[in-house]
């Protein structure tokens, strides 16, 4: 009987726990699913990155004004937590990055999206340099430079707070001599490097 009693229990805990795991996995794939819809924003044809930012979102804004431009919805929940210096959120093939103390400090672009002028993925080194010659830390030509770190920066045209981050390959030196543009990033100047360690 005591057996019997025992082999009750664990069979028990055994259809406890698959109902757990079951609901774990799928409160899980919700969680997911919404914030996927959450954070999903829609450019239409603004895909055009800089000098202020992307459609109608602007650097330095804040959460609560990014969401009220209707391209991206980030929780409020997220968005309140302070204790991280940077939350990245994905935002229809493009990333946006709040800075604790600074609002919107980064907009990573989509592979489609351009600045003004005209520089995206794809780009090589010699396009950069010819459409933003100021480039910013330049030691040496710009393909040096490129090799040295596997990027360039310039200041924005038209955006003094602002710089463009070509990212030609990640993890520094070392790339391809022929080199193209993977990344474009779109980045506040002063924003104490919350959101990046670059530029």
């Amino acid at each position: 009987m005591r057996t019997v009693v025992v082999r009750l229990v664990q069979a028990g805990l055994v259809v406890v726990l698959a109902f757990a795991g079951f609901h774990l996995v799928r409160d899980t794939q919700d969680a997911q699913k919404y914030h996927q819809a959450a954070m999903a924003m829609s450019l239409g044809d603004n895909v055009v990155l800089g000098p202020n930012g992307i459609g109608k979102l602007t650097l330095g804004m804040s959460v609560a004004d990014a969401n009220a431009t209707d391209q991206v919805r980030v929780p409020a929940d997220l968005a309140a937590d302070k204790t991280e210096k940077c939350h990245v959120y994905a935002a229809g093939g493009a990333d946006i990055h709040f800075a604790r103390d600074h609002g919107l400090a980064v907009i990573t672009a989509a592979a489609a999206v351009k600045t003004p002028e005209g520089i995206g993925a794809g780009a090589t080194v010699a396009d950069v340099a010819k459409a933003y010659p100021k480039l910013k830390d330049a030691e040496g030509t710009p393909e040096q430079q490129e090799q040295a770190t596997g990027y360039l920066a310039a200041p924005v045209p038209g955006n003094p707070k602002a710089d463009y981050v070509f990212i030609f390959h990640v993890g520094g030196g070392g790339g391809p001599k022929d080199a193209r543009v993977q990344v474009v990033l779109l980045a506040l100047s002063d924003q104490d490097k919350q959101c990046t360690e670059v530029g």
